[in-house]
């Protein structure tokens, strides 16, 4: 009689209403949802902090940009500027052996070296031809 009593006790639902089996069963399932959610929360929250960390490195990229962009606006001016310089260094290559002191006097000869002319007459088309100074005035 006891072989027959164990199995009545198998199948017949306990006292919540479910076989013994099928709640281990459900259990067992929810353990294994539970421990998806539990890992899918993590991955999602370790996902959220490499957004925010790419959040901010497009913004301190977007900063070095800014940077950068006035840092390439101002060496394009002093470019414009050192070409200009080079230019006229090219067009006066003896002013540079001349000492600083006698830059500002005429040739022995009384004229004004060429380049100071050439300067002078671009600062008399300056003034426009209305204007009365001579040349040797605007020395």
């Amino acid at each position: 009689m006891a072989p027959s009593r164990m199995t009545t006790r198998s199948t017949r639902p306990n006292a919540e209403g479910s076989f013994p089996e099928a709640r281990s069963s459900l259990e067992q399932k929810l353990d294994q949802i539970f421990a998806t959610l539990t890992e899918a929360n993590r991955n999602a929250q370790m996902a959220h902090e490499v957004v925010l960390d790419l959040k901010d490195e497009v913004a301190k990229v977007c900063r070095d940009n800014a940077c950068l962009e006035g840092l390439l606006a101002s060496e394009t001016s002093s470019g414009r500027r050192e070409d200009f310089d080079e230019e006229v260094q090219t067009t006066k290559p003896d002013q540079k052996k001349m000492a600083v002191g006698r830059r500002h006097q005429k040739n022995p000869e009384g004229t004004l070296p060429d380049w100071k002319q050439k300067m002078i007459m671009e600062l008399s088309k300056g003034l426009g031809a209305h204007h009365s100074q001579t040349l040797v005035d605007l020395v």
